[in-house]
């Protein structure tokens, strides 16, 4: 729901749940030149959620867990994960999330 409230400009359901403006904050980027590019709180343009579509956020949890918002494509994709079982050492779930999102992107754009 949060997501789609996100890809929704802010209202969801036929009601406004933010300002529009602060919506496109979260979609611009803030950190341009710098290492990571990043939004008001969302990760931008990072290679585990693909690099298919611009103005893409996404966030990521301590245990893998991820949201991914696609507004071109009004879509939000959750990935639930326990990338801490066998250990917290465990940084495959990268390579899984690129997988994943690739595989949505490549839905997305035979379904456009």
């Amino acid at each position: 729901r949060f997501g789609c409230l996100l890809v929704g400009g802010g209202e969801f359901k036929g009601k406004r749940w933010m300002a529009t403006s602060t919506v496109k904050l979260m979609f611009k980027p803030q950190t341009e030149g710098l290492r990571e590019l990043r939004s008001l709180g969302w990760i931008m343009d990072d290679y585990q959620f693909g690099e298919r579509f611009p103005r893409t956020i996404a966030h990521t949890g301590f245990t893998g867990t991820s949201l991914c918002l696609v507004p071109e494509h009004d879509v939000g994709v959750v990935l639930l994960t326990n990338r801490v079982l066998p250990s917290r050492a465990n940084e495959k779930i990268q390579e899984v999330r690129k997988q994943f999102h690739d595989a949505i992107a490549a839905a997305l754009t035979r379904r456009a």
